[in-house]
């Protein structure tokens, strides 16, 4: 991760809140889901003042927001084999050492944060891609960057 700014307790963060997400849904249908629904959570986080839950940059994209961290995260659950892509549907699924690994890993996180991705999670998360994608791409991003933390690259 050259170009990341987040720290290493960060970066082990997002990847914990990212298993509980995948462990959640169960199926997760392609990385262009995963990003809008990050940046959905990320983004109502900032407009409702609450704290940040994902520490990811984000910049404008041809489809929405995107994050090239959070891309490598994905990248890493998979090498580490805690997610998995479903050959029948090609969906990405949580493994059974991804759960293993998610509730040993649960107490690093403050529990407002999870809460919150709870709240989130039953808001967007029940969208399909076709219904999420839309309520994000045309978010400017730029008009609500906020203390630094959304970058335009």
């Amino acid at each position: 991760m050259k170009h990341s700014r987040r720290s290493f307790e960060n970066a082990l963060e997002d990847k914990i809140l990212l298993l509980y997400i995948f462990n959640t849904l169960k199926s997760i249908p392609s990385t262009r889901y995963i990003q809008k629904l990050v940046f959905l959570i990320y983004y109502n986080g900032l407009a409702e003042k609450e704290p940040m839950v994902f520490h990811y940059r984000f910049f404008n994209w041809n489809e929405g927001p995107y994050s090239k961290d959070l891309i490598e995260d994905i990248y890493s659950l998979l090498e580490m084999n805690l997610i998995t892509i479903d050959e029948e549907n090609l969906n990405y699924k949580i493994t059974e050492e991804g759960r293993q690994r998610l509730n040993e890993s649960l107490d690093f996180v403050p529990s407002e944060k999870i809460k919150l991705i709870e709240e989130y999670l039953t808001a967007f998360g029940k969208l399909s891609e076709e219904e999420l994608v839309p309520k994000v791409v045309n978010i400017d991003i730029v008009k609500h960057a906020h203390k630094g933390k959304i970058i335009i690259a």
